[in-house]
């Protein structure tokens, strides 16, 4: 009998000892602060990038990565004419030595073809002579030949034509020179450069026209061309 009141008790303050902890669990998960997981940022609506305008997007080839580009800057030459003989353009050409000047000498003489000489060299007989004269050909006795001038390459075959085969003439051309040199230089020192060629131009006795136009070729030490 003593026993079973023993084990009774025990019971009981079993049962007493569970509920007091589900007592107590109960008012901690009540009461307790709320413990935070996490909070996301607001980022705004979400865009997908067929909706996004293609204007405001960074192109990483054009403006990430290219570099700033820079403006070339067109170096301007003095242009120098009036020199129409090889004599004048050397002579220039080799003053603008003495004044450290950059240049570049250039032949911009053509031939030009004023006609047609006919030639015969000599001997020749009494009769060829006078035939020669009949055709208006004249002695040019320096090279002891008988020639004839045409303005025409036509006339002056027809002649020929004519002569032949009793008498054996050539053609050639009579050409001259025509236009002149130019000296181009750099006008890194601007007026002051264009004072010193019109100092060289006054030592020379050389009438110049100077004119300013974007170099081309003009190497960084002086050249012939």
């Amino acid at each position: 009998m003593g026993w079973q009141r023993c084990w009774d008790n025990m019971r009981w303050a079993i049962v007493l000892l569970l509920l007091a902890n589900v007592i107590m669990f109960a008012w901690y998960s009540q009461s307790g602060p709320e413990v935070q997981v996490g909070q996301e940022e607001d980022k705004g609506p979400v865009q997908l990038l067929a909706e996004v305008d293609a204007t405001n997007l960074l192109r990483r080839n054009e403006q990430a990565s290219s570099p700033p580009s820079v403006e070339s800057k067109e170096l301007t030459c003095a242009v120098i004419g009036g020199l129409y003989t090889d004599q004048e353009a050397n002579q220039f050409f080799e003053a603008l030595q003495g004044y450290q000047l950059e240049g570049v000498l250039r032949d911009k003489r053509k031939d030009e073809v004023l006609g047609y000489e006919v030639a015969v060299s000599l001997p020749l007989t009494v009769l060829q002579t006078e035939r020669l004269q009949a055709e208006g050909f004249t002695l040019r006795q320096f090279n002891q030949q008988m020639v004839a001038q045409f303005v025409a390459f036509s006339a002056a075959r027809d002649v020929r034509v004519r002569l032949a085969p009793e008498i054996e003439a050539e053609i050639s051309a009579l050409e001259r020179k025509t236009g002149g040199f130019e000296v181009w230089v750099s006008l890194y020192d601007g007026e002051e450069t264009v004072s010193k060629i019109k100092l060289i131009a006054a030592r020379l006795g050389l009438l110049l026209k100077i004119e300013k136009k974007l170099c081309k070729g003009v190497a960084s030490t002086q050249s012939r061309e």
